[in-house]
């Protein structure tokens, strides 16, 4: 190579050197900064699960919570719902009884009060099963808390008709002995009632069911009485039920009677 080249051919080697230097170093920047970036994404997912992780443990307590409130709030309204069902379809049957005893007898039972519609599990021995008996007993009160049927077996639970009360059964009868023309208006004329009493202590009135009073009538009606829309209209006191008997605020129900138990001598 000729010495007059020699300057060019170095200032092409530096350049080339510079070049090649810049670009290692661009390349180093470029993989710390890769590097950099991993290392963050990281410490954000870090970060992320720790979040997470709190969420589930808070999750863990405030469900059983939550579930608990639930419970408190919509399920013993949805179980007093269904009893209030249960209840309607109880009436339902033994309206079908009344009228069966009526075209047979051609005419009402002849008892009044709790035994106006027990006179139905007398009518015919034979039927005298627990399924029966229940019938004459309001859904909305656990049988255990009537104090003349508790401990017994629903088939027996009328044997001493002598004894048969209020505490025997969730209802209140026609009383017959004041209110004997059940035919007139039979859509006023009412035979069988919850009577939101006796079923814890005969002296502190007991509601069957917590919003309604479910009552029938002798045209085979099934009424309900919401008792909120009472005390909003002043007929009952903020704490007070209906009760049927001859001092009710509600006069159709006036007519009825659940038989207080008989004091023992």
């Amino acid at each position: 190579m000729a010495d007059h080249d020699r300057p060019s051919f170095l200032a092409t080697s530096n350049r080339a050197i510079a070049t090649i230097s810049f670009r290692l170093a661009a390349i180093a920047t470029s993989s710390r900064s890769s590097i950099d970036i991993i290392n963050n994404m990281g410490a954000k997912y870090s970060e992320q699960i720790v979040i997470i992780g709190a969420i589930v443990i808070l999750a863990l307590f405030l469900i059983p919570v939550l579930v608990f409130a639930v419970y408190v709030q919509k399920i013993p309204g949805a179980i007093d719902k269904a009893n209030v069902e249960a209840c309607r379809a109880n009436l339902s049957e033994l309206y079908k009884d009344l009228i069966q005893y009526k075209l047979r007898f051609r005419d009402w039972p002849k008892e009044s009060g709790v035994k106006f519609f027990l006179s139905l599990w007398r009518v015919d021995p034979t039927v005298q099963d627990d399924t029966f008996a229940k019938r004459f007993t309001c859904p909305g009160i656990r049988h255990q808390l009537l104090t003349g049927i508790r401990g017994r077996r629903p088939s027996n639970w009328f044997d001493d008709w002598d004894a048969v009360d209020g505490t025997y059964t969730g209802y209140a009868g026609r009383d017959l002995e004041t209110y004997p023309d059940i035919d007139k208006n039979p859509s006023a004329q009412a035979l069988v009632a919850d009577d939101n009493q006796f079923a814890l202590d005969p002296t502190d009135p007991t509601p069957n069911h917590q919003f309604v009073t479910v009552v029938l009538f002798a045209n085979g009606d099934i009424r309900e009485y919401n008792l909120n829309n009472l005390r909003k209209d002043g007929i009952l006191r903020p704490d007070e039920y209906l009760i049927p008997g001859p001092d009710c605020p509600v006069a159709e129900l006036r007519t009825l009677r659940a038989d207080e138990p008989r004091k023992k001598k």
